[in-house]
């Protein structure tokens, strides 16, 4: 099936997505924002502590 006849499917019928490749890392101490920060898009100086994006 074709990406876009499959994405069509997902529109009008149930879809379930499997996220198991995606990972949890944990940092702490001083500086761990910032490291975090060099590897990621995300702005993440908001975030507070034990809360994911």
């Amino acid at each position: 099936m074709c990406p876009e006849h499959e994405a069509e499917r997902c529109r009008q019928g149930v879809a379930l997505f499997d996220f198991s490749f995606m990972s949890v890392v944990r940092a702490s101490g001083a500086g761990s924002a910032a490291l975090i920060s060099d590897y990621v898009q995300r702005d993440l100086s908001n975030m507070s502590v034990g809360g994911i994006r």
